[in-house]
């Protein structure tokens, strides 16, 4: 049975098509997307930091530092490379801490509002301190000039910008970890409520949605690297910190979205509290402390890991982040095209658990899984 739900997206028109035949399917699809489309298709290669600015803002910094690459390339600048490196991981910082700063939405799962005050105050200092380091090396990333490209000819000044922002935020960082052990607690909690339950998938992306692009799983509590194209059965067993069966291309299962499905979580208590994926408030505390780390060093390369989240928007590029076997075009890869394929692997997790056959405990569902991400069409070309 194929059911067509129409979704509200910010700067976009979508619907979710759901098939709850024996293998559930899921897709979400933009039937309009032509504003960006034409944009980018006419602006002049010089003038795409600026077409980038243009666009809605959960994505407009991954197409500015996209463009930031590409322009110093046709510009013929050495620094090009290096300049890329430094922004990634600047934007990078400032990302985590964003999702940090969303600490409040964990009050029902047992949280303490203190703790989570305190989180988001520090949380949302600390994106400023990085977004604000962004803007002096390259100008802003939500209105970009190409006056960067005659100031930034050097790797010093870049290098000089990195330190001051890791020691500016060294010890907000710290802070950060701290309470966020907290946070820790309580998502491991929420998770688990289902340890050992055969055939389930534990899985813990470290750095959210950045290592859906790279193809990089991260076991939480051990740190260990998991080779998604040659293990089968890694580790069986419940909370975050267990992977089961991780095959193929990589993919976030929620927990969350399967104690919904089994009737442990009412669709309510999923709505009040998820507005962003829980394993995120976990992976975005460790991955700051390494990258104020890495930039305390002058080693912003080691950060670079994060490069396939985007791609220079240079022309169509062809991505396969398929569920129904439909490979995908984009101009640029962002965040939004990566959360778009993750929502629609917790929507198919989430109905294969329930076993759902009635279509309206299936819409339903889907929808409840659907409101913890932030999901936008603006630049999904789909």
């Amino acid at each position: 049975m194929v059911s067509r739900i129409a979704i509200e997206v910010p700067y976009g028109d979508a619907e979710l098509v759901i098939d709850t035949g024996a293998e559930p399917r899921a897709r979400i699809a933009c039937r309009s997307s032509r504003w960006v489309t034409a944009l980018l298709s006419l602006a002049p290669a010089s003038a795409l930091p600026i077409a980038a600015s243009r666009i809605c803002g959960s994505c407009s910094s991954s197409h500015y530092l996209a463009s930031l690459k590409a322009v110093a390339r046709l510009r013929g600048l050495e620094s090009g490379a290096s300049a890329y490196e430094a922004a990634i991981a600047l934007e990078i910082a400032a990302g985590d801490a964003l999702h940090l700063a969303r600490a409040r939405y964990l009050e029902p799962l047992g949280l303490s509002r203190e703790v989570a005050a305190s989180l988001e105050a520090k949380s949302l200092r600390l994106a400023r301190v990085a977004r604000d380091a962004i803007q002096r090396c390259f100008g802003s990333p939500v209105a970009p000039v190409l006056g960067w490209i005659d100031r930034v000819l050097a790797r010093e000044p870049l290098d000089e910008c990195c330190k001051l922002f890791a020691r500016s935020a060294t010890e907000l960082i710290n802070e950060i970890s701290r309470l966020a052990r907290e946070v820790e607690r309580v998502v491991r909690e929420a998770c688990s409520y289902a340890p050992g339950a055969e055939g389930v998938e534990y899985v813990a992306l470290a750095g959210g949605s950045l290592s859906l692009a790279s193809g990089r799983l991260t076991l939480l509590r051990s740190g260990a690297r998991v080779d998604l194209g040659s293990v089968e059965v890694f580790e069986r067993g419940g909370g975050l910190e267990k992977a089961a069966r991780v095959v193929g291309k990589p993919a976030r299962v929620g927990a969350i979205a399967r104690e919904v499905a089994r009737g442990n979580l009412s669709l309510e208590e999923l709505s009040e509290v998820l507005e962003t994926p829980l394993y995120q408030f976990v992976a975005s505390a460790r991955e700051l402390r390494y990258i104020a780390s890495a930039l305390a060093e002058g080693s912003v390369g080691s950060v670079a890991w994060g490069e396939p989240w985007v791609e220079a928007p240079s022309g169509p590029i062809a991505h396969e982040y398929s569920s129904l076997s439909t490979p995908r075009e984009a101009r640029v890869v962002t965040g939004s095209m990566i959360a778009i394929e993750a929502a629609e692997m917790d929507v198919v997790s989430a109905l294969r658990a329930s076993r759902a056959s009635d279509e309206s405990r299936a819409r339903a569902i889907a929808l409840a899984v659907l409101s913890s991400y932030p999901l936008c069409m603006h630049c999904a070309s789909l």
